[in-house]
């Protein structure tokens, strides 16, 4: 199903609303579905910088599946050092070297909207009476880092339409574009002046029906995005 028919399917049942409006209802289906059920991966790539900690995540990001460096698979550490040499002004007096010597055991973590790549000292590291013995990556790569992880379907827009005779399709496999379409009219029917109490409960059952095939789909099934080589990720 493209993006035509399912504003044609939406219109069906509230011919007031303009493509715009329907669009956004639409992609907020689509994220909440892509969400709960988990079924569209990507992979992200970024070049590591020596001595450079944190790299900003991208706000598509449901969840990070695994991380590989230099096509290594590197655990999650759990809670983050005491101790960071990525500095915010590097010109301060205070601020601590990059590191020079490498370690190939290297770890990642999660810090609100980042993901930290760090390896274990080979000289343990002290400041303020603390000691850490990881450090930030001292390994400069090019698109060495690789990311997989769960995302949000790319959104519909009003422009969208034009790029294709009929719209482009969503990401999400073509079986569960209906379960995103009973989503949207759901929530179309629990918001005046369309509120319809009973019509906005049959769609989000029929929406929680298509939601477990997606989720038992998403298990053995994954939806595969394209490869994405952003300068952030």
């Amino acid at each position: 199903m493209n993006q035509k028919e399912m504003v044609e399917l939406i219109q069906q049942h509230h011919p007031t609303k303009g493509v715009v409006e329907i669009n956004k209802m639409l992609n907020r289906a689509s994220d909440t579905f892509c969400a709960e059920s988990e079924i569209v991966e990507t992979t992200l790539i970024e070049s590591s910088v020596a001595g450079q900690r944190y790299y900003t995540l991208d706000a598509d990001i449901v969840k990070i599946i695994s991380v590989e460096f230099n096509d290594v698979a590197i655990p999650r550490m759990i809670g983050k050092p005491l101790i960071e040499d990525d500095e915010i002004a590097t010109s301060d007096a205070n601020a601590l070297a990059a590191p020079t010597s490498s370690s190939n055991n290297r770890y990642y973590y999660i810090d609100n909207d980042r993901i930290a790549i760090i390896e274990k000292a080979t000289n343990a590291i002290t400041r303020d009476d603390k000691t850490s013995n990881y450090q930030s990556c001292s390994v400069a790569g090019t698109k060495n880092i690789r990311v997989y992880a769960i995302v949000l379907a790319l959104p519909f827009t009003e422009t969208s339409l034009d790029t294709a005779p009929s719209g482009p399709s969503s990401e999400v496999p073509v079986q569960f574009h209906e379960v995103i379409v009973h989503k949207a009219l759901s929530d179309l029917y629990k918001t005046p002046p369309t509120m319809n109490i009973d019509l906005a409960m049959f769609f989000e059952g029929e929406y929680m029906k298509g939601l477990k095939r997606a989720k038992k789909y998403s298990k053995t099934h994954k939806q595969r995005g394209g490869v994405i080589a952003p300068h952030e990720f």
